[in-house]
């Protein structure tokens, strides 16, 4: 192992720290792999992801046909949230947009935002037991929403 005069050793330069001080924030990960056959079609895919939030790695389902991940939701990069200036679990409502675009978000994009953005709509208008009844008088008794926060519609 090297000492830390041959790493550093301009010890007055304050980028060079021996040793390095311990990262803060878990680094987020995606590592995609698609293995080809001899024909050029895909055989096999695979993706996992790490982050903040998954610290042990989240195996992230891929549509066959799209191979688009299907139970992620990718977000432009904010240094703020990043940093802790905004809380990690604190994401923006889509507040700008009418039940008829969450609905259609949620249910073509798998938007969580808009799914939390409608359950907080629901939670507001205390109707989230009827809507639950509603399953049920359709026979759908297994299909309830319970355990959301009623500030922000997530779990």
């Amino acid at each position: 192992m090297q000492s830390s005069n041959e790493l550093c050793p301009d010890t007055t330069n304050p980028s060079c720290v021996f040793p390095a001080p311990p990262i803060s924030n878990f680094p987020n990960v995606d590592v995609a792999v698609i293995s080809f056959e001899d024909d050029g079609k895909v055989g096999q895919v695979a993706n996992v992801m790490i982050s903040r939030d998954q610290p042990h790695g989240k195996i992230v389902k891929i549509d066959d046909s799209t191979l688009n991940a299907r139970d992620v939701q990718f977000r432009a990069w904010d240094i703020d949230r990043w940093n802790a200036v905004t809380p990690w679990n604190a994401l923006p409502l889509p507040t700008t947009l009418s039940v008829a675009d969450w609905m259609d978000a949620m249910i073509t994009y798998s938007d969580n935002g808009a799914t939390r953005a409608l359950l907080l709509k629901l939670h507001q208008m205390n109707q989230v037991s009827a809507m639950n009844a509603g399953f049920a008088a359709l026979g759908l008794t297994s299909l309830q929403i319970n355990g959301t926060d009623l500030a922000t519609g997530g779990t």
